[in-house]
């Protein structure tokens, strides 16, 4: 019994991540992620209580453990922007829930306390790494830390009139030279 119902929360966070990255919340079915993941819609209501909710379960599993598994090492901040570069590349779902979550919750006070706790540890990593000389003192910590996570993420928005003109080796590699010279003491 229990192994059936991981199971069934395992195809429904699987059928929303798809849904959510294709639609938002607003534009998410709940019919259709249910009809996915072959399970009842009520299900979706048992465990999560509402569409709201079974979105932020989403972006907690699949978003929030992008940020808390690639670590941050301080003496390369550029490699850190082309593992999230690569996370991106593997995972163009994660970078469209991302997007639908700044797009629909741009005005919400409430953030999810993973990514929080990812962005403070970051934060404090490279405020250590300024002050033994390892890492730019020019830019604050935060500004470090959110360019490079841009800078990863700058290749994901483009179209293919833009992708089409280079590979995804050197649209890597851009994003790992132009965020050591950012940090570049």
């Amino acid at each position: 019994m229990a192994k059936d119902t991981t199971d069934s929360r395992s195809r429904l966070l699987d059928a929303a991540m798809s849904e959510f990255a294709s639609c938002g919340v607003a534009g998410a079915r709940i019919d259709r992620i249910a009809a996915q993941a072959g399970c009842s819609k009520g299900l979706i209501y048992t465990y999560w209580g509402s569409k709201e909710a079974l979105f932020d379960a989403v972006l907690e599993q699949f978003v929030d453990a992008t940020f808390t598994d690639i670590t941050l090492d301080p003496s390369d901040l550029g490699e850190y922007a082309g593992r999230l570069y690569d996370s991106g590349a593997a995972n163009p779902n994660l970078v469209r829930l991302v997007t639908w979550y700044r797009l629909e919750r741009a005005n919400s006070d409430v953030a999810p306390p993973e990514a929080v706790a990812a962005l403070e540890s970051h934060i404090a990593t490279v405020r250590d790494a300024q002050l033994a000389g390892h890492v730019t003192d020019r830019l604050d910590p935060l500004q470090l830390v959110l360019l490079a996570r841009h800078i990863a993420a700058v290749w994901s928005v483009q179209g293919p009139e833009v992708l089409n003109f280079t590979e995804s080796v050197f649209r890597r590699r851009t994003v790992v030279d132009a965020v050591r010279r950012l940090a570049a003491p």
